[in-house]
């Protein structure tokens, strides 16, 4: 079972390293992760299985039909098997961002082209240029037009 901590990172893990659920038939068993020094808060079937985990704190809560022993079991193994399904942020791995090759060849990065006229004939230029380029050139063009 993979242990974690509540709060702050100190001294050995002790609890659950997040809310797991573990669910037989319709017996459903929430395991949450407690303070330091709590103990197990659950009923002894539970808490039996949790010693034997290993897991020294941790709040348990439990839906449905909890007298059928085997299933309250089986629901309570399932959640402690489900410890190893929660991926903490020590887990994650470093990403090494890079520049895509899409973004490098998009049109964006493309030098903008100089307007052939100002006035009206340039507002049916850009009209026609708006059919395959995207609005951030098209906004560019009218920066140009407007500094000349």
């Amino acid at each position: 079972m993979r242990r974690g901590y509540w709060g702050n990172k100190i001294g050995k893990s002790y609890t659950t390293p997040c809310m797991v659920t573990g669910c037989c038939s319709s017996g459903l068993v929430h395991l949450i992760p407690a303070p330091r020094n709590n103990g197990i808060i659950s009923t002894p079937v539970p808490k039996m299985l949790l010693l034997m985990a290993g897991i020294d704190n941790c709040y348990t809560s439990a839906r449905g039909c909890t007298a059928a022993l085997d299933n309250f079991t089986k629901a309570t193994f399932n959640a402690i098997s489900r410890t190893y399904s929660c991926l903490t942020p020590s887990l994650w791995k470093e990403t090494i961002h890079q520049a895509s090759l899409w973004n490098a060849l998009t049109i964006t990065s493309r030098p903008t082209p100089e307007p052939p006229c100002r006035g009206p004939r340039l507002q049916l230029w850009l009209q026609h240029k708006l059919s395959y380029k995207n609005n951030s050139e098209l906004h560019l063009l009218k920066i140009i037009s407007r500094r000349k």
